[in-house]
């Protein structure tokens, strides 16, 4: 069911959007001589990719096909809402930097960047932001729990990464100690309303099942 699967559609276009700007912006800093074949792969996978996806994306009656009412699951926590609100404005802003500033964001960043891993790098928070930016909208929790849960496992991957490693890092830099743990926050953020989700969505026991109960009890 296309409902399950279109919260990633958004977050895919930014990030392959991204990285095929990114590609034609530095195609000269590829490996053309060293490594000719690596290269032509990237190349021709960074174009490919995003404009068939646009191609086989389903449209119309299928693209638009709504939950069945027995699948429903309640409508997003507002306090999800605001968390996923503030994923996007975050996240949008530091990919705009990094895709168009990456000198600026090199003087903020926890290690030293180049343009053209600044430029690649701004795909992962255009992804984040966007799936973010699909669950504040979604309509119901069962069309946005595989995108809540992708962002509790971005968050939670980042927030290893910088963990492993810390003892790396140049701590005369800014933001070394600010990176990880906005990420862990985020992450544990998520889980917790990722679990209030689930149970709001619980099903409540009906009428007849609350009765049967209390006569098997009263009859044991």
């Amino acid at each position: 069911h296309w409902y399950r699967l279109r919260w990633q559609m958004w977050g895919n276009y930014g990030f392959l959007a991204v990285i095929m700007l990114a590609t034609f912006w530095h195609v000269e800093a590829m490996n053309w001589t060293s490594n000719i074949l690596i290269a032509h792969i990237w190349v021709i996978a960074y174009i490919l990719e995003p404009l068939m996806l646009f191609l086989i994306e389903p449209r119309g009656e299928r693209a638009s096909e709504p939950v069945p009412p027995e699948l429903r699951q309640g409508p997003i926590l507002m306090g999800l809402k605001w968390l996923c609100a503030a994923a996007f404005i975050v996240g949008i802003a530091i990919a705009g930097l990094l895709l168009i500033n990456p000198a600026f964001m090199s003087t903020r960043w926890p290690w030293p960047l180049d343009a053209f891993d600044a430029r690649i790098m701004a795909a992962f928070p255009t992804l984040g932001a966007l799936w973010a930016a699909y669950v504040y909208f979604a309509r119901d929790w069962i069309e946005a729990k595989a995108a809540v849960l992708g962002l509790v496992i971005i968050g939670t991957g980042e927030f290893v990464v910088w963990l492993v490693n810390l003892p790396t890092y140049d701590f005369s830099r800014p933001n070394v100690w600010s990176f990880g743990i906005v990420f862990g926050l985020f992450a544990v953020l998520l889980t917790f309303y990722y679990w209030r989700q689930e149970r709001a969505a619980a099903p409540a026991p009906s009428a007849l099942s609350t009765i049967v109960g209390s006569g098997e009890n009263a009859a044991g």
